[in-house]
Order: C-alpha cells, then structure tokens, then sequence
C-alpha cells in the first residue's frame, strides 16, 4: 500500500525523510522552493533544488533506501511526498 504526506517546512527549516519504497516516489513542492540534500550540514552547498509548482517522479527510489535525505524550505513551503509503496517519512 502507498502513502501520501504533506509537510509544511518553515524558511530554512528542515526535515528529514525516508524515501525507501518499492515503487514510484513522487514529491510536489507547493508555493515555495525546497533544497533536497543528503548530509543536513552541507545544503548551503550541495543541494538539488525543487522549486515551488514542480512534481518530481523517482522510478527507481530503491537506489534511495536506507539513507535519509533533507529537505530544506528556501521560503515557507508546502511538500506533498506520494510513496506508491510504503517506505516512510520521519
């Protein structure tokens, strides 16, 4: 079974998340920007960037298991997270 999350993320807040899941991972970032990184210290610097009003599909999300990734609001923002396989957020 899937699960969809939303996460409100204040600016330069941050939240930890577990994209591990068997299929489709599937993130929207509403009315902000967020910064997608995998070490919390170094999203000033090494970061992807998703910006507000983008959708993102992972087909292969299994390549993400096991590692946390972080997310972090440019501005206030909204995050819809679908795992069309249950892994978790955390």
């Amino acid at each position: 079974m899937g699960r969809i999350s939303r996460l409100t993320i204040k600016t330069g807040g941050q939240q930890a998340v577990d994209l591990t899941s068997a299929g489709k991972v599937l993130i929207r970032a509403f009315n902000g920007d967020i910064k997608v990184g995998y070490d919390p210290t170094q999203l000033p610097y090494e970061f992807f960037t998703i910006k507000a009003g983008e959708v993102f599909v992972f087909d292969q999300p299994t390549a993400l298991g096991g590692e946390l990734l972080y997310l972090e609001a440019v501005s206030d923002a909204i995050v819809e997270i679908w795992l069309t396989s249950y892994g978790g957020i955390v």
